[in-house]
């Protein structure tokens, strides 16, 4: 059998026995106890979902693999580079038994972690290994045995539970290692590799079959035994096309083309390291999530991702030519779309880490701004009269960020005095006896406005209030806290200053005039 009918022929047989053994498994979840009951705010369905998945495609593939290997005659898995594609699929079915070992018994992540590990290094004695690697700038880099180990092993595993947490949307999982499966298989067949081809079409084929019934609303679930056997299966069928072409493409290809997963798993160890929560720990913050947050539906939510599994695994393809020029573009187009996607999702957590850039950016206004602060407190120490203060407090606030300020006393304090002191200061409407802005008056209604307040309390008394306000829609400035606690309370000095001077003037006259 050639092997353009193989391909044909493999695809149809899996996709037909996954749509016949997914509607069969369905009916028999209850009894085998592979059922998906909603617990918690993680889980987005309300009624029981048969787990059985991936059994189902399992079972698919491996029929149909078997059927064509037996049209095609022995010789089929004897082709040169067979021992890693068989050791890749034997570990799959360990990840398979593993999966469904923990959706019966929900095993800890520390006992999954050491089977998964244990099953990776087993493939990697079966020839699944990565060498080298040829750098841009750099290189080829070749590696030791110890090095090939814990890559290979880092790699198998990593890709393995990427494609495990990616599993939380209807649809979602098996449509991005559909995608993934497809880019794979083009790239199998440019380098030559066409068992490996052979694998990914009869993947496809399971997969889309076992999406008939898990696009939303799903009726069946992928389960750990599903998303462990893709995910696997796939990163090792990709380290086995590495070895076909020791370049840069050779990693690429497949980081690119497992795009969705490695970063959502990756912004998932970013959350939860910033918010000081254990890896492992399950939460709500996944890229699927943030979307149905955003208030897309659960189909939309699929399609959204659908359309960027394709838009990655279709510039992965660019990775295949040699052309500096292509690849750079590819670079370019996943920067982009990246960066876009993370900033349309407002994920909490890197919204504080892009403020906290921000700010690091504008430290050097910052620093400006806080000087003027500074010796603005300085000046006023030295003023004379309360006008001279507040000019100087004028001066100092106006390289601040701070749109506007008053000062208000109240009536017991201010008395008539301070006007005696200071002919030149007017009292204002309701005790507001300096009022300032750098703004036209509209810009500024406190009605949208936020404001910082500070009591006016000379010797522990409260006598008043000074408020500052910038308009809304600003972030709180840096320079907040030094206008805080330098200036406004040298600001309060200054002003119980002029009015003991006052009262004490006032008691001297009375006693000359007795």
């Amino acid at each position: 059998m050639s092997s353009y009918w193989a391909y044909i022929a493999g695809f149809l047989l899996s996709l037909t026995s996954s749509l016949f053994l997914t509607r069969w498994l369905r009916g028999h979840a209850p009894r085998l106890r592979l059922m998906d009951q909603p617990r918690g705010s993680r889980h987005l369905h309300a009624e029981p979902i048969a787990m059985v998945g991936g059994q189902a495609i399992l079972g698919a593939m491996f029929l149909s693999l078997l059927l064509v290997t037996w049209l095609a005659g022995p010789q089929a898995l004897s082709t040169p580079g067979s021992q890693p594609i068989i050791a890749i699929l034997l570990g799959a079915l360990a990840m398979n038994v593993l999966g469904t070992w923990d959706d019966l018994s929900e095993l800890s992540s520390i006992v999954k972690l050491a089977v998964q590990v244990t099953i990776a290094v087993t493939v990697f004695y079966g020839g699944v290994r990565l060498l080298s690697v040829e750098l841009p700038f750099v290189g080829l880099v070749e590696f030791g045995y110890a090095s090939s180990l814990f890559l290979t092993v880092f790699w198998l595993v990593g890709i393995t539970n990427a494609f495990n947490l990616v599993d939380g949307a209807d649809g979602l999982a098996g449509g991005a290692a559909l995608f993934a499966t497809v880019a794979m298989f083009v790239v199998s067949l440019v380098f030559g590799q066409y068992l490996a081809a052979l694998v990914l079409v009869v993947t496809a084929g399971a997969v889309l079959g076992f999406l008939h019934f898990n696009f939303p609303p799903a009726s069946v679930f992928l389960g750990d035994s599903g998303s462990l056997f893709l995910g696997f299966l796939l990163a090792g069928l990709s380290v086995a096309g590495s070895t076909k072409a020791a370049t840069a493409v050779a990693i690429a290809i497949p980081v690119v083309t497992f795009g969705l997963p490695v970063l959502d798993t990756a912004l998932a160890v970013v959350r939860r390291f910033l918010r000081g929560e254990k890896i492992t720990k399950a939460d709500r913050g996944h890229i699927h999530h943030r979307l149905r947050d955003l208030g897309h539906s659960p189909r939309k939510v699929a399609l959204i991702l659908y359309a960027a599994c394709g838009l990655l695994g279709l510039v992965s393809l660019l990775f295949i030519s040699e052309n500096g020029g292509l690849i750079g573009l590819g670079f370019l187009v996943i920067g982009l779309a990246v960066s876009f996607g993370v900033q349309r999702l407002r994920v909490p957590e890197l919204l504080e880490v892009r403020q906290l850039i921000d700010r690091g950016i504008r430290q050097r206004q910052v620093i400006s701004s806080n000087l003027a602060v500074r010796e603005g407190a300085k000046r006023i120490s030295e003023t004379r009269s309360l006008m001279e203060a507040f000019r100087e407090l004028e001066d100092a606030l106006r390289g601040s960020p701070f749109d506007a300020g008053e000062l208000w006393l109240t009536e017991d304090y201010l008395g008539s005095a301070t006007t005696e002191l200071s002919p030149e200061v007017e009292l204002l409407d309701g005790g507001v006896l300096w009022r300032w802005r750098k703004v036209p008056l509209a810009e500024i209604d406190p009605a949208v406005c936020w404001e910082v307040t500070l009591p006016v309390a000379p010797a522990g008394e409260w006598v008043g209030r000074i408020t500052l306000r910038r308009r809304l829609g600003e972030e709180m400035p840096a320079e907040v806290r030094v206008v805080a606690d330098l200036l406004l309370p040298e600001m309060t000095r200054a002003v119980d200053r002029f009015e003991r001077a006052v009262e004490e003037s006032a008691v001297g006259c009375e006693a000359v005039a007795s």
